[in-house]
C-alpha cells in the first residue's frame, strides 16, 4: 500500500470511529433527546459532516459512510436500505461545501486548513448541511414507503444543527482550556 493510500486509510478510520464515538454517546446519554425512530433533537455526530469534508475531502465522506455503516447495527429497522441512507448522509456535508464554495464570500473560508474561518459561514454551513440531510433523507424515506413528515423533517434539521453548534462549542471551550494549559 502506497503511502498516500495508508494516510487516506487513516482519515477514513478516524472520521469513522469519530462518528461510531458521538453516536454512542448520543445514544446512550442522550436518548429523551430522541424525537422520532429517525430523528433526533439533539444529534452530536451530525457536527463531523461538514468537519470531515474540509478536513479530509473524500476520505472524510467515506469515513461518514463507513461510520454510518457501523452505527446502523444499532438500529436494523432499514436493513434493506441503510446503504442508501449512509450514502446520503455521508454526502449532505460535500453538498453544502461544494454550494457555498460557488460564492466568494464563503470560498476563501472553506479550505482544509480552516484558516481564517468565521462564526457566520461555521453557522451557514452547519445549517445548510443539516437542512440538506433532512431534505434528502425525508424524501427518501417518503419514496421509499418509510415513515416521513415535515414535522420530523425539521426535528431532523433543529436536531443536526443543535447537535453541530454543541460538539463545536465544546471544541473551543475544550482548545481554550489546553491553550491556558500549555501557557
Amino acid at each position: 500500500m502506497s503511502k498516500s493510500w495508508a494516510i487516506v486509510s487513516y482519515y477514513v478510520l478516524g472520521v469513522a470511529l469519530a462518528w461510531i464515538a458521538l453516536y454512542l454517546v448520543n445514544y446512550f446519554v442522550l436518548p429523551a433527546a430522541q424525537y422520532s425512530e429517525l430523528a433526533s433533537l439533539i444529534f452530536l455526530p451530525a457536527t463531523l459532516r461538514p468537519l470531515a469534508v474540509l478536513l479530509f475531502g473524500p476520505a472524510g465522506v467515506g469515513g461518514l459512510f463507513v461510520g454510518g455503516l457501523i452505527t446502523s447495527y444499532f438500529d436494523p429497522t432499514f436493513e434493506g436500505s441503510f446503504v442508501a441512507i449512509n450514502i446520503i448522509s455521508a454526502s449532505a456535508g460535500l453538498f453544502a461545501i461544494i454550494f457555498l464554495r460557488r460564492f466568494p464570500r464563503f470560498a476563501s473560508e472553506l479550505g482544509p486548513d480552516l484558516a481564517g474561518l468565521k462564526l457566520r459561514t461555521i453557522f451557514v454551513v452547519t445549517l445548510l448541511t443539516a437542512s440538506i440531510s433532512s431534505i434528502l433523507l425525508n424524501g427518501f424515506f417518503a419514496s421509499n414507503g418509510i415513515n416521513s413528515s415535515v414535522e420530523q423533517s425539521l426535528a431532523m434539521a433543529v436536531g443536526d444543527t443543535i447537535g453541530s453548534l454543541v460538539m463545536l462549542y465544546l471544541a473551543a471551550v475544550g482548545l481554550r482550556l489546553l491553550r491556558r494549559l500549555a501557557e
